[in-house]
């Protein structure tokens, strides 16, 4: 598997229009086995290059981009989410299906994005929290103070904490400890195996 991104990977919407049937039902399994429900409103869904080039593809068809310019400054900007053997990146969805009350809700969790980790519990009892960042957007200057329904997380591992992500008898948790959001999950089988391979390659 290709652990980059590339731009000529990328297809032009008429070449990719053939292929988005077979693509989609390829990919969905693999997205949805990176994925990790936090709680009834919060999900994660970890990154690899693969997802962000099926990312990157659809919208490329969507908005009928056709410019090698522009697709190679898509995947450029991209390119910051990648996960790499000390880090791991998610998409962080915050989700309400009541299209009234989403303003709302959204301004019920401020801050919220700042305030999820992943904690390794050991054998021994030990816990090790790693701290999700927000990476902020490619035209953003800094940090966002509003609260969106999608923002994007790093979590950086140093060896310690890498290892022990790594080690099967460990078990991980996905917590959020907003004032009025406090879930903790523990991460499927599915999601570890993925974004355990994410810190191995």
């Amino acid at each position: 598997m290709n652990h980059e991104l590339d731009a000529d990977l990328i297809l032009l919407p008429q070449d990719y229009v053939p292929q988005r049937a077979a693509n989609r039902a390829r990919m969905m399994p693999i997205r949805a086995a990176r994925r990790a429900r936090i709680g009834d409103q919060i999900v994660l869904a970890f990154e690899n290059a693969e997802t962000l080039r099926y990312q990157i593809q659809e919208m490329v068809m969507v908005e009928a981009v056709t410019s090698p310019a522009a697709i190679a400054e898509e995947v450029q900007a991209y390119t910051r989410f990648v996960p790499n053997r000390s880090r791991l990146t998610a998409t962080l969805f915050i989700e309400n299906d009541d299209l009234a009350t989403v303003r709302a809700e959204l301004e019920r969790l401020t801050g919220i994005q700042h305030l999820i980790s992943l904690e390794i519990r050991t054998e021994a009892g030990e816990g090790i929290s790693v701290p999700g960042v927000e990476i902020p957007g490619a035209d953003e200057d800094g940090f966002s103070e509003i609260t969106h329904a999608v923002h994007f997380l790093g979590f950086d591992f140093d060896d310690s904490a890498r290892m022990a992500f790594l080690n099967p008898d460990n078990t991980v948790w996905a917590t959020v400890a907003h004032r009025r959001y406090a879930e903790a999950a523990q991460l499927p089988a599915s999601v570890l195996a993925a974004v355990r391979g994410d810190l191995s390659n």
